[in-house]
């Protein structure tokens, strides 16, 4: 997880995932800070599987972690984009996103770079994690992930995107 540590952001969900999960050999990283980080760090203390708070970093550091994960997991309730998805890409690592994050329609092809899910549903989830973790889920290689990123969202394809719906509001 990267981002900040604040209520919408739902990190609790990925504890109550980790809580039921039959495996105890993951580790979940969770790279910002916020209000909620004294709570989480104690609800964390409480899990078999070891989550590790990296507090704030800096915004050149966050390849380092996009890179060394098997995935990054957005879980918000309320996300009007959630750029790291964008970021995780680019790196060529799968996410697991909440569907209610905006970007969920136009970045995660669901199988290929990611996984989608109801962030009031923590089965799916977990289940998610399980399958990721026993292998029985797999995603595209890395290398695929990165061109896809790179070659659908490039700045020619976001600018050409720009314009059709600006043409689009002004036609309406």
């Amino acid at each position: 997880y990267v981002g900040q540590l604040i209520a919408r952001k739902n990190v609790k969900l990925v504890f109550k995932a980790l809580e039921s999960i039959s495996t105890n050999n993951v580790r979940f990283v969770v790279v910002g800070d916020g209000p909620q980080e004294s709570s989480l760090r104690d609800r964390a203390n409480a899990l078999e599987n070891p989550v590790e708070f990296e507090g704030s970093v800096e915004r050149d550091q966050l390849y380092r972690y996009y890179t060394e994960a098997d995935a990054l997991i957005l879980p918000s309730q309320n996300d009007v984009w959630g750029l790291v998805v964008n970021e995780t890409l680019a790196c060529g690592t799968p996410a697991l996103v909440s569907e209610q994050c905006g970007c969920t329609p136009d970045l995660i092809i669901e199988g290929f770079n990611g996984s989608v899910f109801d962030p009031d549903e923590p089965d799916y989830l977990t289940e998610s994690l399980e399958e990721l973790v026993n292998g029985s889920r797999a995603f595209a290689s890395p290398e695929q992930i990165r061109k896809d990123a790179t070659q659908r969202f490039d700045l020619d394809t976001s600018v050409d995107g720009f314009i059709r719906a600006c043409q689009d509001a002004v036609s309406q």
